[in-house]
């Protein structure tokens, strides 16, 4: 894709009315990741907004909306697998130290912790890279958190080409 196409697709996504992709949005986390609680009110969805300006990585986006939800939900973890720095959650770190937890280079683990979390009431967000959260951890992610039937939401980050100047693996 040509830099003059993907600017005109950035403008044309800016320029339209993306309320019903936050509401739909809104819709699926209230009524699987807080299934006691889905009113719209006791969330204030209104802090949390799509932004499409300029090129942004999807990764600051990630640790933009976490600490969001950790200012809105008392309940909120986060839980990264060595991807911390490239989430940008030092904000959420900061602020919400309580509600963030590395767990370093184990995505089985991570997949573990997030299922008895969830079980015991947390509301979990789990990032890891997206070819290691699923094929390493595949098992764990049908075991704990599919019989489990766990409300866990799965961040998969980097997929596909993005990342492949950092190697093989």
């Amino acid at each position: 894709m040509t830099p003059e196409l993907y600017n005109q697709a950035i403008h044309e996504l800016g320029s339209q009315d993306l309320s019903s992709v936050r509401e739909s949005a809104w819709d699926r986390f209230a009524t699987r990741i807080i299934p006691n609680n889905p009113s719209k009110e006791n969330f204030q969805q209104d802090k949390i907004r799509i932004n499409t300006y300029g090129v942004t990585n999807s990764k600051t986006i990630v640790g933009e909306t976490a600490y969001l939800l950790a200012e809105q939900d008392d309940k909120f973890t986060l839980i990264a697998a060595d991807c911390a720095k490239r989430i940008n959650v030092s904000k959420l770190i900061k602020s919400h130290p309580e509600k963030f937890l590395e767990v370093g280079i184990s995505e089985q683990n991570m997949i573990c912790m997030a299922s008895a979390m969830a079980n015991e009431g947390f509301h979990v967000f789990a990032a890891a890279y997206a070819p290691f959260l699923t094929a390493r951890a595949l098992d764990q992610i049908r075991v704990n958190l599919g019989y489990m039937n766990a409300p866990v939401c799965l961040v998969g980050l980097s997929s596909g080409l993005v990342a492949s100047d950092c190697g093989y693996s």
